[in-house]
């Protein structure tokens, strides 16, 4: 049981880091427009949502890696 527990955990987890990863690639694509047009006063606020984007995948890492 406790087997099933853990794989069901560990499949969550990577679950949500394929969709933080997701929305990293999108906010990296948004980021490129952004540049390509020279829109640079957004670029601050891109920059904060990837940093929060990092981290969330850095800690979703780190549980699962606790989990293995």
């Amino acid at each position: 049981m406790q087997t099933t527990l853990n794989t069901d955990n560990i499949k969550r987890l990577i679950d949500n880091e394929i969709d933080l990863a997701n929305q990293l690639q999108a906010l990296l694509q948004k980021e490129h427009d952004v540049l390509s047009h020279r829109y640079f006063s957004e670029l601050p606020n891109i920059t904060e949502q990837k940093i929060a984007l990092v981290a969330s995948l850095e800690n979703a890492s780190k549980m699962r890696i606790q989990l293995s």
